[in-house]
């Protein structure tokens, strides 16, 4: 099971060890280290952080939904059908790195879908900046950044198609 292998990858990285586990990119265990740091090394200190990673991903998705659907009410059962999934509940409570890809994918697509919105390029950044942190946290991330290429082409496909009506 995986949460033996990250808790163990953690402590190497806080060790300066080479690590054993190397299937993904670091940054998922180094940010699970941080809650051994805290804590200690035992089930509580190795399981914090993506416990709290889970819990901060209900606000941030609430405020994604919001944005989105313009409905306080959407918004909340979005949220709430969230939180209460079997696998994010399971996935946030163990050692495991799933849950920081998750955490940043869905912070890129809030800031993509900003950037959707108004045009400003620091939300494009964000978004961005977000795509690299879930890349270097799991592979999954990168999936994730193959479906905001899909949406940017269709962005600018729309955005041509409308200065094309503008024109005429």
């Amino acid at each position: 099971f995986d949460e033996i292998y990250h808790a163990r990858t953690a402590l190497e990285h806080m060790r300066g060890m080479w690590p054993y586990e190397i299937s993904h990119p670091p940054l998922g265990k180094l940010i699970l280290s941080v809650g051994i740091a805290l804590f200690g090394l035992n089930p509580f200190g190795w399981r914090f952080m993506g416990t709290l990673f889970g819990a901060l991903m209900l606000p941030i998705l609430w405020v994604f939904l919001r944005r989105m659907f313009k409905d306080d009410r959407i918004a909340l059962c979005g949220t709430a059908i969230f939180a209460f999934d079997f696998m994010h509940f399971a996935q946030t409570r163990i050692a495991t790195i799933d849950t920081y890809g998750v955490f940043f994918i869905i912070l890129m697509y809030l800031f993509f879908w900003r950037w959707m919105e108004g045009a400003k390029k620091r939300d494009l950044a964000l978004s961005g900046l977000f795509f690299g942190l879930g890349a270097a946290s799991k592979w999954i991330c990168l999936y994730a950044g193959a479906g905001l290429g899909v949406l940017w082409l269709l962005h600018w496909i729309g955005a041509l198609r409308d200065a094309k009506k503008h024109r005429a």
